[in-house]
């Protein structure tokens, strides 16, 4: 029917085995009911990859200059980007590109500068298998860009499952319908001839790509619409994150999750509480509960050091190396531990603070060498140079406790 319209025609596909295929069919059949049949470089022309470049600029040449070519079979990924085929105006997508752009490119091959004619694109999709999902997801990849780079507002035409979804689990039968009855509703008469003629092949009504991107102004949110929509997605990407603890008493809490189909549902996960370590009688005595950062006695003697507990029998006093600081007030009773290295002796707080005292000669050595001994320092700051009793000491210190 394009041919008999003087029309010419391009016809876009991703795979070569598809482009085979056509040729084959071509060539057991004549041009327009006549004598002729279809030929290669002789009435039509075909461009893939293996084409080379001179072979290539001389066949688009010739199809633009040449009206007794009437058709060119074009792979999608070599021919739909940098050249001019404005010597057809209608354009047959044979099947469907994961990428969007892949199948717009081509189309753009004959709606360009130059062109005289009309311009008429068919995009053939197979229903109820892959290609259907494939088309879907053009669809939503083209609404996304629309929203994002143009503002628009398209409707949302496809669910959350039909988009993430590639498997077809409709076990229903397709309905046959017959559409000829509608053919005067579309102005393109080679679709009423399409419709007239294989209306029984067709699983839904021909319809415009470009319907599905409509940009629905009047159906954009306010700003307070906005702000409420983002704080609903707020909350119900939390409620998919933390656990929501229904049962406070049991030993299970139900945890809010999202599936991949976008359903919520609530699974019982097990609580386990941390581990937590005992407290002893001192602790328990004294009403307060030794920090995290105190050092076990262990630990120090597993690196050659020698650690005393002692229990202060009074008030210490210890002043500062500053004199911006203020001194380190120790109470009757407060627990310390004294460490003793090569290096010097250290004195580890309750606080769990460690804090190094200045002796005139070296632990294990003799006089110090350095001309100023040994100056107290802490790990990030300066530390305290001397330990200075607030009132008498015992001669002898109580035991270790």
């Amino acid at each position: 029917e394009s041919l008999r319209l003087g029309d010419r025609i391009l016809v876009f596909s991703q795979s070569l085995l598809t482009l085979n295929l056509i040729e084959k069919f071509l060539q057991a059949n004549t041009v327009n009911n006549t004598e002729v049949k279809w030929a290669k470089n002789l009435n039509y022309y075909r461009l893939d990859g293996s084409t080379v470049a001179q072979e290539r600029e001389k066949l688009i040449n010739e199809f633009n200059s040449n009206p007794n070519i009437h058709l060119f079979l074009v792979s999608t990924r070599a021919g739909s980007l940098g050249i001019n085929l404005v010597g057809a105006n209608r354009v047959v997508v044979f099947d469907a590109s994961w990428n969007p752009c892949h199948d717009t490119q081509a189309v753009c091959r004959v709606y360009r500068y130059g062109q005289k004619k009309p311009c008429f694109v068919y995009r053939l999709v197979m229903d109820s298998c892959l290609e259907k999902k494939i088309y879907d997801r053009q669809v939503n990849k083209q609404g996304m860009s629309d929203r994002v780079v143009d503002e628009c507002n398209p409707d949302a035409h496809l669910s959350l499952k039909e988009v993430t979804s590639l498997c077809w689990d409709d076990e229903k039968e397709t309905e046959i319908r017959d559409f000829s009855d509608r053919k005067e509703k579309y102005l393109d008469i080679v679709m009423q001839k399409v419709i007239e003629n294989f209306s029984e092949q067709m699983s839904k009504e021909p319809f415009q790509h470009e319907s599905l991107l409509i940009d629905r102004k009047e159906k954009k949110l306010s700003m307070a619409e906005k702000r409420l929509a983002q704080r609903g997605y707020e909350l119900e990407k939390q409620a998919a994150i933390k656990p929501n603890y229904d049962k406070p008493g049991s030993g299970m809490h139900y945890r809010t999750m999202r599936t991949p189909d976008g359903a919520i549902v609530h699974r019982p996960v097990a609580s386990v509480r941390p581990m937590q370590a005992e407290l002893g009688g001192d602790r328990m005595r004294t009403g307060a509960a030794r920090p995290t950062r105190w050092i076990p006695a262990e630990v120090w003697q597993r690196q050659g050091m020698t650690a005393q507990v002692l229990t202060l029998p009074g008030d210490v006093v210890i002043p500062t190396s500053s004199a911006e600081k203020s001194n380190i007030v120790l109470k009757e009773g407060q627990k310390v531990m004294v460490l003793k290295s090569p290096k010097g002796i250290y004195m580890q707080l309750e606080t769990g603070k460690i804090i190094a005292i200045r002796t005139s000669f070296k632990v294990g050595q003799g006089k110090d060498k350095s001309p100023s001994g040994l100056i107290g320092r802490e790990f990030n700051e300066k530390r305290p140079n001397l330990m200075r009793p607030l009132g008498p000491i015992p001669e002898k210190m109580p035991p270790n406790m």
